[in-house]
């Protein structure tokens, strides 16, 4: 693995103005959670974990920065990986920071948290997951699965 995943690389490669939390080096924190059989996503991981750090401390409250530090672990993680020779880095570099898939019950209790409760999508999403928690009560769900 290279020198470049270190939290001192990541604090120098940082927007300037961020107070850098305290975070484990890739390297240390792979033993423990680097579960992935795919390097790649195990590097995601890392990003999400570093990313989690940076807003405890508070540094993705402003957008506008919030936007500078997320391009900035975007590109360390990147770098880092190509650094390293972790296979397909270059090639799937836009996937690896892709949203993951949620599933439709999830999305659905989004748009009715988030929407006007006399609109039409709320009304929709709100009559499939009463049908879907109908279903459950019932037993009749693992008919449908």
């Amino acid at each position: 693995m290279s020198s470049i995943y270190t939290p001192l690389t990541i604090t120098e490669r940082s927007p300037d103005g961020f107070s850098t939390p305290d975070f484990s080096s890739y390297n240390d924190w792979s033993v423990d959670n680097a579960n992935d059989s795919d390097e790649l996503n195990n590097r995601a991981s890392y990003a999400d974990y570093v990313r989690k750090q940076y807003i405890a401390n508070g540094n993705f409250d402003d957008p506008q920065n919030a936007a500078q530090l997320e391009q900035s672990i975007r590109k360390n993680t990147i770098d880092a990986a190509i650094a390293d020779k972790v296979e397909g880095a270059t090639e799937r570099m836009d996937s690896m920071f892709a949203p993951k898939a949620q599933p439709l019950d999830t999305k659905l209790a989004f748009i009715k948290q988030y929407s006007d409760s006399n609109s039409e999508e709320w009304k929709s999403a709100d009559t499939y997951l009463a049908h879907q928690t109908s279903l459950i009560q019932s037993g009749a769900e693992s008919l449908y699965r």
